[in-house]
């Protein structure tokens, strides 16, 4: 599961990084809501909606490459410390239900991180959240 998603994670990186790497912003007027990247230059449009979908604006103003990229850091960090985490704990617990239980909560981690990708080829259908 680990490695999955730091696949995906790789992925989403690439992406992000080739859409400018920048902060993003919107602006309405003159019946035009527009997102805009925020460079060194000023503000540059990355897209224009009109009014019907004026609400989709600040939601992808939100998913900015400055942003997806500032995730993809925290979720490669999380990854890295429940791998310290489980190396930890089966080093220095001598009670096997803890060590299981660590154990246990670092795999539900992982598998809660990896929900979302579920339709994304390499999936293992065994790594779905039991109903």
């Amino acid at each position: 599961m680990t490695e999955f998603m730091q696949d995906v994670l790789d992925d989403i990186f690439r992406t992000a990084a080739a859409a400018s790497g920048e902060a993003w912003t919107t602006e309405t007027h003159a019946g035009v809501s527009r997102v805009l990247a925020i460079t060194p230059e000023g503000l540059v449009p990355v897209a224009e909606l009109v009014e019907s979908e004026w609400e989709h604006a600040d939601h992808i103003a939100l998913h900015s490459p400055a942003t997806v990229i500032s995730w993809v850091h925290a979720q490669r960090a999380l990854l890295a410390n429940l791998d310290t985490l489980l190396l930890t704990a089966n080093l220095v617990l001598t009670d096997p239900a803890a060590a299981r239980l660590v154990n246990g909560a670092a795999e539900r981690a992982v598998r809660l991180m990896v929900q979302p990708y579920a339709a994304r080829p390499g999936f293992n259908p065994a790594w779905s959240l039991a109903d």
